[in-house]
């Protein structure tokens, strides 16, 4: 049901849209189904390149990724997070259902998020998942779970052309460092 107050215009029409905007953040009949969780967006400069963090070596240009950086935390350029809300559905692949692996394959865990429609998220930005308590509030200090990286991003379009939700696929990024040591 798109709204339930909608008695005005065609009952069988769906907005997706406003199906998304209920979805996340609830209504009178509906609980809220987002989680909140980071963005990480990195930095550019004026000419719209990624801005290098000082901890990168100058001849691979590489971050250590061995050694905490207070800076970049392994990431190789500044960033910048961003609180949002999203949806996560798990991709089960048969590796992980089956739990019996062939010699050779890696099972690399992969989730699908949905954003809302007007969300400025990239290919190059992050999803950061970050710990929640029981009932779905923020844990203080924040503290980082688990980094995924964008591999497809579609902005799935309806009415009109009107972006009505964001849909993102993406694999988990093995990181050293998600949060400050000692967090």
């Amino acid at each position: 049901m798109s709204s339930p107050n909608n008695m005005y215009g065609n009952p069988s029409e769906l907005d997706l849209r406003q199906e998304m905007i209920n979805t996340f953040n609830g209504t009178a009949v509906e609980i809220a189904k987002s989680q909140p969780g980071l963005l990480r967006k990195l930095n550019t400069d004026s000419n719209g390149d990624y801005i290098l963090c000082p901890c990168v070596d100058r001849v691979t240009k590489e971050a250590d990724r061995d050694t905490f950086c207070p800076i970049c935390f392994g990431e190789k350029y500044y960033w910048t997070e961003t609180y949002i809300k999203f949806y996560i559905v798990d991709i089960a692949t048969p590796a992980a259902v089956n739990k019996l692996k062939a010699p050779g394959i890696v099972d690399v865990p992969q989730n699908t998020f949905y954003f809302m429609y007007d969300v400025a998220v990239t290919k190059p930005d992050k999803i950061v998942e970050i710990e929640l308590d029981i009932e779905g509030n923020i844990v203080l200090p924040v503290k980082r779970i688990a980094l995924w990286r964008i591999q497809e991003l579609n902005a799935l379009r309806g009415d009109n052309g009107r972006v009505e939700f964001i849909k993102v696929f993406t694999t988990k990024e093995d990181v050293k460092y998600l949060n400050t040591p000692g967090l």
